[in-house]
């Protein structure tokens, strides 16, 4: 008779169950969360545009739709960025893990999970506790307690805390090695966090902020929560309640004039899912394709083309790179050069009004939006020219083909078909820059126009690609407008710290001439780039810099042309270039392969910054011809 031997369950065995009850709760909050932040989303949008109908059209403005509207907007924001945590796309500086070798790199994200979660635990009891004492205020319309639109953060804190909790409990059930280094990094993140109260010295928490951003960002933290650690650390330093980082970072959803950034995402992406690019591609093709290496000038001016729908340089790049790349290369371009040349021309979705990166500078440096637009349309225009002067020498040098020469008949028939695509920038533009619409008024009325053309002109919109086009802006808005808030806590900390007044004296001590501290602005602001997001940095730079600029007699409208040229080169250099990240993979290819291809451009935007530096009329005669 054979005898089995029973042996006992290790302690990984005995996590299976609660680790699926962990997934499973992970799972079941992450289908809610999406769908909830679309429906967010789409009521948003009907309701600006009830105010908008009650506004000029019964001259009867409803006075509590903005502040609901703000209120809907930061769940959105925070739901929103649940998603992006489960699906580990959170903007992120992985380049110092990737260079790792395989098993120190799985420690390191182990870590960086971990340190996560004992963030969101901290963010979940400190957005709790600050929902329960706003319970006493009421919201200025409305007059609701603020505890209640404050929900949207422990919410959102608690499903952070489940998706970590469900990727450690992952890295458990592969066995006790991958259990040891969970244990492992569990501890490391713990004293991360508890060092500072008792070990580092209180003297210099300047030190402290940036050495725990630092190792954030080399351990390849999401963004938003690598400041936000910063803030959190140095607070625990000083032994001060952490209430102010739920309460900032509501703060700095809830507000209206932004609410603008999800309708014009909204518009791109129900463009793209509809059609329109590539309608837009085939009129720019009737008119500049003629010319040796046409697809590359048609790239270019459809890219200019939507960067006037869409405001956002990830978004342009989807839309027309997927268009575009793969009939290049079947074309016989070379694939590394036209995939950066989409990543370039991307770009332009910063320059080219209704920018989402001009709203946020004009937001955060007080001047008018309508000011900005103008203002960047000589700038734009100038970087469209370079990039132009590289696809001629390039198609020039590699006898890129000739696209079939279009008559002026077939020129007005392609013209027709994309007439209503058109016409979105047009009535944009014409309504914020005459005054008659706010811009976050505009974002809807053409969130709404690119609806009807897409399902009533060109009948190329079904409710499934509906839904889809909520789901890119939710996902695209959350992913900018988390990081804004983390950019607003960690501003209010450096204001804390005194850190303007102490850079101001430091760079007044160094010179005084304006060319001088544009120079010196412009090569930090290259470094910054190459580490944060476009909105972050506005978020974080603008408040620090603008007073001492304008000390010295820059005007804002020109150093914020500054600003945005400086962040197109951002979003083109390496290691966090968005726009990078976006082309590759459409053309299969390698992200360094594309950088190296990308150079070219790299020096144009290089030019183009100095000319706009050195020569202010280009950003200021526009808003000046027509103030």
């Amino acid at each position: 008779m054979t005898w089995a031997v029973k042996r006992a369950p290790s302690a990984t065995q005995g996590l299976v169950r609660p680790a699926q009850w962990i997934a499973a709760a992970s799972q079941a909050y992450d289908a809610v969360a999406l769908p909830v932040s679309k429906v967010l989303l789409a009521a948003m949008i009907v309701l600006v545009a009830v105010q908008v109908v009650f506004r000029y059209a019964l001259n009867y403005p409803i006075t509590w739709s903005e502040e609901l509207t703000a209120y809907l907007f930061a769940w959105l924001i925070f739901l929103g960025a649940t998603v992006s945590i489960k699906r580990d796309n959170a903007p992120a500086l992985g380049v110092v893990v990737d260079c790792l070798p395989a098993a120190a790199a799985r420690f390191v994200h182990d870590f960086a999970d971990l340190l996560a979660l004992v963030i969101s635990i901290l963010l979940l009891v400190a957005s709790g506790r600050a929902c329960i004492d706003l319970m006493q205020q009421l919201s200025p319309v409305l007059q609701v307690p603020m505890g209640y639109p404050c929900l949207a953060l422990p919410i959102a804190a608690a499903g952070f805390v489940l998706h970590y909790l469900a990727r450690a409990a992952e890295r458990i059930g592969h066995g006790p090695r991958g259990a040891g280094s969970v244990a492992m990094a569990a501890a490391l993140a713990v004293l991360a966090l508890m060092l500072p109260q008792d070990w580092l010295t209180q003297d210099w928490p300047i030190s402290v902020l940036f050495g725990a951003i630092a190792v954030g960002f080399m351990i390849g933290l999401p963004v938003a929560l690598v400041l936000t650690f910063g803030v959190v650390v140095v607070l625990l330093n000083q032994h001060q309640p952490l209430l102010i980082v739920p309460e900032a970072m509501f703060n700095a959803t809830s507000n209206f004039i932004l609410t603008a950034i999800p309708f014009f995402m909204f518009t791109g992406a129900v463009m793209e899912v509809g059609g329109m690019a590539e309608r837009l591609v085939g009129f720019a093709s009737s008119l500049v394709g003629r010319f040796r290496g046409g697809l590359l000038y048609t790239d270019i001016v459809a890219s200019a083309v939507f960067a006037d729908m869409s405001g956002s340089a990830v978004s342009d790049t989807a839309a027309i790179g997927s268009v575009m790349l793969p009939g290049m290369v079947r074309r016989g371009y070379d694939p590394a050069f036209s995939t950066a040349l989409q990543a370039a021309a991307g770009t332009l979705g910063v320059l080219f009004p209704p920018s989402i990166a001009t709203i946020i500078y004009a937001w955060v440096a007080n001047v008018s939006v309508a000011q900005m637009f103008l203002a960047s349309f000589l700038p734009a225009f100038l970087v469209v020219i370079s990039f132009a002067v590289i696809a001629y020498i390039v198609a020039t040098r590699h006898k890129y083909p000739r696209e079939t020469p279009c008559n002026a008949q077939e020129i007005a028939r392609a013209f027709r078909g994309t007439f209503w695509a058109l016409l979105t920038p047009v009535l944009i533009l014409a309504g914020i820059l005459t005054g008659a619409v706010t811009p976050t008024e505009a974002g809807v009325l053409a969130a709404l126009y690119a609806l009807v053309a897409s399902a009533g002109v060109y009948r190329t919109i079904s409710p499934r690609n509906l839904w889809h086009s909520l789901e890119i802006a939710v996902l695209s808005t959350s992913r900018v407008m988390f990081v804004l808030a983390a950019a607003v806590l960690l501003g209010w900390e450096l204001i804390m710290l005194q850190v303007p007044q102490s850079l101001s004296t430091e760079m007044l001590s160094i010179s005084q001439d304006p060319l001088v501290l544009l120079l010196l602005l412009n090569v930090a602001l290259v470094l910054i780039h190459g580490v944060m997001e476009t909105s972050a940095t506005l978020i974080l730079v603008v408040p620090l810099v603008l007073p001492i600029f304008t000390q010295v007699g820059i005007d804002p409208i020109h150093l914020g042309i500054v600003f945005l040229v400086n962040s197109a080169l951002g979003l083109l250099t390496p290691p966090l270039g968005l726009v990078l990240y976006v082309a590759a993979p459409i053309t299969g290819l390698r992200v360094e392969t594309v950088a190296r291809a990308a150079l070219p451009f790299l020096f144009a935007l290089l030019v183009d910054l100095a000319l706009v530096a050195l020569v202010p009329q280009i950003s200021t005669i526009v808003p000046t011809l027509l103030r």
